[in-house]
């Protein structure tokens, strides 16, 4: 729970350092973080599922968003990013998906999710 609660503090943390929009889609995707959290308190057997998510993913979009956040500061008169904020969305998108998919105890759909993680990682990374 560690990793999920530090990626959470960070982003809140790129949050506080932005300005609207984007600062609105950290503190969601804050938001979506403790929800997901909550969902794996209260279903520990969604935690393997969940294991990409927890101890990769939300840590390293977190790390890209506060990092992100640091670097906008710098320049605070830019105009807003549009493609960061596109893929921001795709993360909210994708906490979002994987927690409804362990409210509902669906763990196929939890399955779906982390193969679209796995897909929007590879796009990043190209």
């Amino acid at each position: 729970m560690e990793h999920m609660d530090s990626a959470t503090e960070r982003f809140r943390i790129a949050a506080e350092m932005s300005v609207q929009p984007h600062a609105r889609l950290f503190w969601d995707l804050a938001a979506a973080s403790v929800d997901l959290r909550a969902q794996v308190v209260s279903d520990p057997g969604c935690i393997s599922s969940l294991r990409r998510i927890i101890f990769f993913y939300l840590p390293t979009m977190s790390d890209l968003c506060h990092r992100w956040a640091r670097l906008s500061k710098l320049d605070p008169l830019r105009q807003p990013d549009e493609t960061a904020i596109a893929d921001f969305r795709g993360y909210l998108e994708l906490i979002q998906a994987a927690s409804d998919a362990c409210r509902m105890r669906n763990y196929d759909d939890l399955h779906l999710t982390m193969e679209a993680f796995d897909e929007q990682l590879q796009r990043l990374s190209v």
